[in-house]
């Protein structure tokens, strides 16, 4: 496994373990459906949506480094994805969300930032 592959991975791995901690249960991890992906799937608990997750991951060089913007081209990719896993499962689109998760990793340290950012589309 690449050290990119590695990053993304532990940071999707960050984000479940978050999620699971925060009432949301994980229905699937990196879906695709040609050469569209989601990250995670999952059913927020408490508001009783299914939310997509964008899970970006950095590992930090310098001592403060944010990039945490999500580009229009990636909300547009997910957007078809959700419509597609709603239309497959027969889902209401109004009780979906697209969340975004933004974890630095600090591997001197051995520690992880994350923020969520619910709702993204709106």
């Amino acid at each position: 496994m690449n050290n990119r592959k590695r990053v993304g991975q532990t940071g999707e791995d960050l984000a479940e373990n978050y999620l699971r901690a925060n009432n949301y249960e994980i229905i699937e991890r990196n879906f695709r459906l040609g050469h569209l992906e989601v990250d995670i799937i999952a059913r927020d608990k408490k508001a009783g949506e299914l939310v997509f997750f964008e899970v970006k991951t950095r590992v930090q060089k310098f001592k403060k480094e944010e990039d945490d913007n999500f580009k229009s081209s990636q909300i547009e990719k997910i957007k078809k994805a959700m419509v597609l896993y709603a239309s497959i499962r027969k889902m209401d689109l109004e009780k979906i969300r697209l969340d975004y998760i933004y974890i630095v990793l600090n591997e001197k340290i051995g520690k992880a930032s994350l923020k969520h950012y619910k709702d993204a589309l709106n």
